[in-house]
This record gives C-alpha cells, structure tokens and sequence, in this order.
C-alpha cells in the first residue's frame, strides 16, 4: 500500500507542475495529496525508524499543495 500511496502522490505532484490546473482542482488535489499523507503517516507509524522520511515528504507534500490551493484562493 505504501509504494501505491507515494506513486500517487508523485503523480499528483507532476500534474501540479506540468498542467498548471485552475484553482478548483489546486483545492481537490489537496485534498487527495493530504488524504494520502494521513495514510502514509499511519503506515510509518508501525516502522517509524524506516518509513517516518515517507511520512515526513508526504506531510511536506500536503503543506505545498495547501499552499497552492490557499495563493489561488486569495
């Protein structure tokens, strides 16, 4: 489930970049990228010595796209 969860963040992330999309979907992909944050965090929860990076980079994640959403909302 983990290498799922950073797949899709990675793929989130490339879109962000790469189709520069309006702000409503900013918000949504924010969202999902949070979501999944939450869900990587829990899985390192249970190995933190080897997976607590994933959870860090996924929770760095979420703030970016949180940044995103909220500088289009303004």
């Amino acid at each position: 489930r983990l290498d799922e969860y950073s797949a899709r963040l990675e793929e989130l992330r490339v879109k962000l970049r790469a189709e520069n999309p309006g702000c409503d979907q900013k918000c949504s992909m924010m969202r999902e990228v949070c979501d999944l944050a939450t869900k990587v965090c829990e899985i390192a929860a249970r190995q933190p010595e080897r997976l607590q990076p994933s959870c860090a980079a996924a929770q760095e994640q979420c703030a970016a796209f949180g940044d995103s959403c909220a500088s289009c909302r303004r």
